[in-house]
């Protein structure tokens, strides 16, 4: 093996043990750029939703019914989540890291507030480890998604 390579290869065996040891499990990299996939709520089966198609910054995020319009496409970039709608990314306004910080869109710059990772079910935010949350577990059209610490409860589980 040639030292390039070697060193290739020890930097990711390292970071793979450094996830593992803190309990993130690693998304394979072909499961990391999906096109066009949902993400719905185990909550109530509704989709993450961009209200009303907005395609500025600054969009409000909600949960509506489904129905695979372009504002609840979403597809993994590296870190981040991108809208099919304008490729912009799922952002914790001003870079909030307390319990309640809205969730918008805005235009990818790559800061700790654009970026996820999976654990579980669960889509946790790389600025302070909180959890992508429901609203007091609001079942309805319209309810608010916003960041709070991890629970394990319903409002905080997602699938795609």
């Amino acid at each position: 093996m040639n030292t390039s390579k070697g060193r290739i290869f020890a930097t990711g065996a390292a970071t793979l043990l450094t996830l593992c040891v803190l309990g993130v499990t690693p998304v394979p990299a072909e499961a990391q750029v999906t096109l066009g996939g949902e993400i719905r709520a185990r909550l109530n089966d509704k989709c993450l939703d961009i209200r009303d198609q907005n395609p500025g910054n600054g969009a409000r995020v909600q949960m509506w019914d489904c129905w695979s319009g372009a504002n609840q496409r979403w597809y993994w970039n590296g870190g981040q989540i991108r809208s099919s709608l304008n490729g912009k990314c799922l952002d914790i306004k001003d870079q909030n890291p307390g319990n309640g910080a809205k969730v918008q869109m805005w235009s990818c710059w790559s800061g700790a507030n654009q970026r996820w990772y999976r654990y579980g079910e669960q889509i946790r935010s790389s600025l302070n480890g909180k959890c992508l949350d429901i609203r007091d577990g609001d079942p309805n059209n319209g309810a608010t998604v916003q960041m709070w610490s991890c629970w394990s409860g319903v409002n905080q589980r997602w699938y795609f």
